[in-house]
């Protein structure tokens, strides 16, 4: 843990200074007590910066969503990662990828990949043969709302399947309305 560096405002992994981007250290790793590793329970951590980061034109916060429960079914998010683009010998991308999903009922999503989904879950599914892969987890999906502030709903958990082998599938993801608490608690 004492090597992890977090680089923020980073698009294009193979250019040195495409952006104005800032490294900062992990100090602190904060794992959820409950994970669970074989099921994926409570699939979140947070990690502490060495020092605050700078706002500008590639580095934005995004909103943490209320814990009031909002489903967001049949909302549009978008999800981005750096992860592998072809499966299963795919390479990692070199540029951010950014991709529209939308979100599907817990109920809905449990009947498609004929399993449960927990309250501390979300799944979202994007329109075609598309979706999240290994390197993707921990990555955001996000709402935009009509302020044009964007909302962090969840973080890739994992894919059923493995990489969007069928088309329309979902991919399910940590609700973070579930654990707005959690965070609150963890970082205090």
């Amino acid at each position: 843990m004492d090597d992890l560096t977090v680089h923020l405002g980073d698009y294009d992994l193979t250019a040195d200074n495409e952006t104005e981007h800032q490294a900062r250290k992990v100090s602190r790793v904060l794992f959820h007590s409950h994970f669970h590793p074989f099921l994926l329970a409570n699939d979140i951590a947070l990690l502490q910066l060495d020092r605050p980061a700078a706002a500008s034109d590639t580095v934005r916060p995004v909103c943490m969503p209320s814990a009031d429960g909002d489903s967001y079914v049949g909302q549009k998010g978008t999800v981005v990662g750096w992860g592998i683009t072809g499966f299963p010998t795919g390479d990692p991308s070199p540029t951010l990828q950014k991709l529209s999903v939308e979100v599907l009922s817990n109920f809905q999503c449990s009947r498609v990949i004929d399993d449960h989904v927990g309250l501390g879950m979300l799944c979202a599914a994007a329109p075609s043969l598309q979706g999240t892969c290994f390197g993707d987890s921990g990555g955001p999906l996000t709402v935009e709302r009509e302020s044009g502030r964007n909302v962090l709903i969840g973080l890739v958990s994992y894919g059923v399947t493995g990489c969007a082998v069928k088309p329309a599938f979902p991919d399910l993801y940590t609700r973070i309305s579930e654990y707005t608490k959690w965070i609150d608690v963890a970082t205090s």
